[in-house]
């Protein structure tokens, strides 16, 4: 192997390396958005169900103090 294609294998790995290391960039990033989307709907659920459980919660409440209060 001659001097010059080895220079040349030597280039052409940098450029594979570096083309590597962004990719590895993107899919991270993919990902982040991708885990940040499936999230969503969960969250929605939760704060359903805190809404539901804060309204029957104050709706008991108020059965009681208007019970008491009679």
């Amino acid at each position: 192997m001659t001097e010059s294609e080895r220079d040349r294998l030597v280039k052409l790995e940098t450029k594979v390396d570096e083309i590597n290391k962004k990719l590895d960039k993107v899919i991270d990033d993919h990902e982040q958005r991708i885990r940040r989307l499936e999230c969503k709907p969960a969250k929605r659920w939760d704060t359903v169900v805190a809404v539901v459980i804060t309204a029957g919660l104050t709706t008991a409440i108020n059965l009681l103090v208007t019970h008491l209060a009679r």
